[in-house]
């Protein structure tokens, strides 16, 4: 299914176009917003991104016999996962798929 890759300056170019922006503004208004983005998973916030789905962080660490035992040493690794929504979900279930 992969078909490549876009940049964030293509999309960007891509948005200006559409809705007549300058690109210049509508590049600062996505850097904002991946910032923002970043800044609220360092907060521990969950951020939902309409019917896209959900951003948050989540930790795996080494196991310990009570909360109290718990120390930020036995964290082995930060991940951010994504969940999906099942709108989205729906929509990727009905892509046309054809071999290239």
């Amino acid at each position: 299914v992969y078909q490549g890759e876009i940049t964030m300056e293509r999309i960007a170019k891509y948005i200006s176009n559409k809705i007549d922006f300058d690109e210049e503004l509508v590049t600062l208004v996505i850097d904002e917003l991946l910032n923002s983005i970043q800044k609220r998973l360092e907060e521990g916030k969950i951020v939902r991104i309409n019917d896209m789905g959900s951003l948050s962080v989540s930790l795996h660490s080494h196991p310990s016999p009570t909360p109290d035992d718990f120390s930020l040493e036995k964290i082995k690794k930060l991940k951010v996962s994504f969940k999906p929504t099942k709108s989205l979900k729906n929509k990727v279930s009905k892509f046309s798929v054809k071999k290239i």
